[in-house]
């Protein structure tokens, strides 16, 4: 019977050994004129480890074991600055040996992009203009097949984004009111083990999620803490974006105008 296992994994360690990709085929190499992909950021959710004022895009890995069970066939997508405003996109399909050895070929998206302070928000846009090949080979030196992406699949990479930052309220309501009223209104978020969810996030008892878009997920950590003569509310969002391209400008003043109704309401 066919042993298969899926895996996702949303944070490359890096840890496994990648061999080097000799050319089974000469490396290729393709200009384009993309289409400028533009991200509205809002001032104040800057993270020091971002290179896009607070957002960061999806790095994954998608896997299974072979029918021996030894082999882990993969496909990974990674982004990296790889040099001041130039973005490297690239998709991998290969192999993984037991000890850890790994064989792969890989397809390259280039892009050039820049940050414009616009007052109250960033703009950032990114231009596709080069598409880079270079075929590897697996253990036994056969060829590896590359990755097959359409322009609209390397867009749709692109649209997975992610942003978090610590939003916080005061109301003249007591903590219990104001939780009472979480509750209540938004849909409460309960962890499984098996989860990918940041560490952040689990720091938090309560837990909701809230709607502001389709094609975002919105994810609330929420503290109540007595304060003067009503509540401090700290609450930790974690918002993803998976399809489409999220002005993240727009979906921040939603995410806060909710917690805003929720508190007072």
């Amino acid at each position: 019977m066919k042993k298969i296992l899926f895996l996702t994994i949303f944070s490359l360690s890096g840890c496994q050994t990648v061999q080097n990709l000799t050319a089974i085929a000469p490396p290729t190499e393709t200009s384009i004129d993309g289409k400028v992909v533009t991200i509205n950021v809002p001032k104040g959710i800057n993270s020091s480890d971002s290179d896009f004022k607070g957002i960061f895009f999806q790095n994954a890995e998608n896997s299974f074991y072979d029918q021996s069970g030894n082999i882990l066939k993969y496909t990974s997508f990674n982004f990296q600055v790889v040099k001041p405003n130039e973005l490297e996109q690239k998709v991998c399909k290969g192999e993984q040996m037991r000890n850890g050895q790994r064989y792969q070929s890989c397809i390259y998206l280039d892009s050039k992009f820049q940050i414009v302070d616009k007052h109250e928000l960033y703009q950032i846009d990114i231009k596709p203009y080069r598409i880079r090949s270079v075929q590897g080979r697996d253990a036994i030196y056969l060829p590896i097949g590359l990755p097959k992406l359409s322009i609209d699949d390397w867009y749709s990479l692109f649209a997975k984004q992610r942003m978090s930052f610590v939003y916080k309220m005061t109301s003249t309501y007591s903590p219990e009111s104001i939780k009472g009223n979480f509750d209540r209104k938004l849909e409460r978020l309960n962890f499984e083990r098996s989860s990918r969810d940041n560490a952040a996030l689990r720091q938090y008892k309560d837990t909701y999620k809230i709607n502001v878009a389709s094609n975002v997920t919105v994810r609330i950590g929420a503290s109540f803490y007595p304060y003067k003569n009503g509540t401090l509310v700290e609450t930790y969002i974690d918002a993803e974006s998976i399809s489409g391209q999220p002005d993240w400008n727009v979906n921040t003043a939603l995410i806060k105008s909710k917690l805003d109704q929720t508190i007072n309401d």
